[in-house]
């Protein structure tokens, strides 16, 4: 009798190019998204704006024509099509409200559109439910018109921050009134612009198009042919990196300044501050004073501004910048020791 032969152990017969082809989206966004956080929000050109717009206005038509019911061919096609547009759009969001990220909470609503930009790759069947793409849409308009509202009106502010939650809702409502669909499928993209309209409040939505370019802690400040100059202590590995705080030290009748350099687009009129905040004994950031300024955007390499205190306490500070009444676009932190300074200290004049 002969004995029958064990099934052998499957083969994986997957060849290895189509393996990793399976990686290249992932590795793209990656790439793609270092390379735009580089280059993109330097300085925003009109054709941007043209190209956003033109992807936000084909989602609206598509979605117009899903609204009538088409034949199954086309409305896979159309799905397709409208996940090709939210992806465009987010993708450029993500880059845009990361580069204005100024604190760990803002970051967070930047961490919420890189999950829904990655979650755009696996919703394409579900896109056909007028609910979820009304509902993205929703979002990725509201976002893009944040961002663009500014350019237009060449101003930054609750007013205009408002508008563009309505701006970015009112297409949804009219689609909805187009497809004569039940009451339930517009509450979930109203929820979207009330919960923005939360996250605003809260001021953890980041203050685009603001950039932070530079921010300095220094003495000694002087204005050099157009330059503004300072000395900024020399800092070892652990400083320059972020890892520990910079540490200063400040004279009796010595200043301490901090420069701050914003990109704004070209025209558009901000109010700025600068809060100087001190770590009490109990672990707390107490507001010690407030300095106002007034930008007008269009420098590449931000609108400069400064600020300076005398006698500040030794201790742990953070100076934010931030809009008036609003968010946050960058803070630096730094420590005045208590003892007098080493002798042969080293400072390095830096610009802004």
């Amino acid at each position: 009798m002969i004995p029958k032969e064990e099934n052998p152990s499957p083969v994986n017969t997957i060849p290895w190019s189509k393996r990793i082809a399976k990686g290249f989206p992932a590795i793209a966004f990656l790439a793609g998204f270092l390379w735009d956080s580089v280059t993109l929000g330097r300085v925003v050109q009109t054709s941007d704006l043209w190209i956003l717009s033109a992807y936000w206005v084909g989602a609206f038509v598509v979605l117009v024509l899903l609204g009538r019911n088409p034949g199954a061919k086309w409305q896979g096609r159309l799905t397709w099509i409208v996940q090709f547009c939210f992806g465009s759009i987010f993708s450029a969001l993500v880059v845009c409200y990361f580069r204005s990220s100024g604190t760990i909470f803002t970051l967070l609503f930047v961490v919420i559109l890189v999950g829904i930009l990655l979650a755009n790759e696996m919703l394409q069947d579900r896109y056909s439910r007028l609910g979820i793409s009304w509902s993205i849409f929703c979002l990725s308009g509201t976002m893009y018109l944040n961002f663009l509202v500014p350019h237009l009106v060449h101003g930054l502010g609750g007013f205009w921050f408002i508008l563009s939650v309505l701006l970015g809702f009112l297409p949804v409502y009219f689609l909805w009134r187009m497809s004569a669909r039940k009451l339930q499928d517009i509450l979930s993209p109203a929820v979207v612009s009330l919960g923005i309209l939360g996250f605003w409040m809260l001021d953890l939505i980041p203050p685009v198009p603001l950039v932070m370019k530079q921010n300095l802690v220094c003495k000694a400040f002087e204005k050099i042919s157009g330059d503004y100059t300072c000395l900024v202590p020399e800092q070892n590995f652990l400083e320059r990196f972020g890892l520990v705080d910079v540490s200063i030290h400040q004279a009796p009748a010595e200043k301490i300044y901090v420069l701050s350099s914003v990109f704004a687009p070209s025209e558009v009129a901000v109010e700025l501050e600068h809060h100087w905040l001190w770590l009490d004994e109990y672990g707390n950031w107490v507001v010690q004073s407030t300095v106002p300024f007034s930008m007008l955007g269009g420098r590449a390499s931000g609108w400069r501004v400064y600020s300076n205190k005398q006698a500040l306490r030794p201790g742990y500070w953070k100076v934010e910048t931030a809009v008036k009444d609003g968010a946050v676009v960058g803070l630096i932190e730094f420590q005045i020791p208590e003892a007098p300074e080493p002798e042969g200290t080293q400072y390095i004049r830096k610009k802004l």
